[in-house]
């Protein structure tokens, strides 16, 4: 748990970077180069206020629970946790807003695909996202109220604490990024 912080502001930083240094991800994939009109320092410092906001809500959500069952706060390892699932988040994060600026800039609406390409690499990168929570941080966290619920209730409780934190999290909504584009690059 001790390089959780430190692999979750790399990550971060290299998506800046990557970004900063070609200004596009995928060149001749879309049909349009969303990359240009992305600020890369506001990417990097909304992936990590993201990642830590994120990640302190989980651990506040997922210490309902256990203060019910033990009188006492969750485990910081939950924390670290979610921490740890944002350094993986923050490299899948990025193809999203590249696909949904792609879809704006086109469509100038985010609910119609541009083509077929966008629609199937939204569902791998999309599926590869649930992969990464559910095997970093749904597994850990369902082992973890294991020990204090049982084995049934533990995955049902590690469900509803990721599911709530998604609702309760500011950066799960679109206004969130509003700030990440730069409509004059555009």
């Amino acid at each position: 748990m001790n390089k959780a912080l430190p692999d979750f502001f790399s990550t971060a930083l290299l998506v800046g970077v990557i970004l900063a240094l070609t200004k596009s991800a995928l060149p001749s994939a879309f049909l349009f180069d969303g990359a240009a009109g992305i600020n890369p320092l506001i990417l990097t410092l909304m992936l990590i206020f993201n990642g830590v906001l994120a990640s302190a809500i989980f651990y506040v959500i997922s210490s309902i629970p256990a203060f019910i069952r033990t009188a006492r706060m969750a485990n910081r390892e939950l924390f670290f946790q979610c921490i740890r699932t944002f350094s993986i988040l923050n490299l899948i994060l990025p193809v999203f807003i590249l696909i949904a600026v792609n879809r704006m800039a086109i469509n100038l609406d985010l609910k119609v695909a541009t083509s077929d390409f966008d629609l199937w690499f939204g569902l791998v990168v999309g599926l590869a996202g649930f992969v990464v929570v559910y095997r970093v941080l749904g597994n850990f966290t369902s082992r973890y109220f294991q020990f204090l619920f049982g084995r049934r209730t533990s995955g049902v409780i590690a469900f509803l604490s990721i599911v709530s934190t998604s609702y309760v999290n500011p950066g799960s909504s679109l206004s969130y990024f509003n700030q990440l584009i730069d409509a004059g690059k555009l």
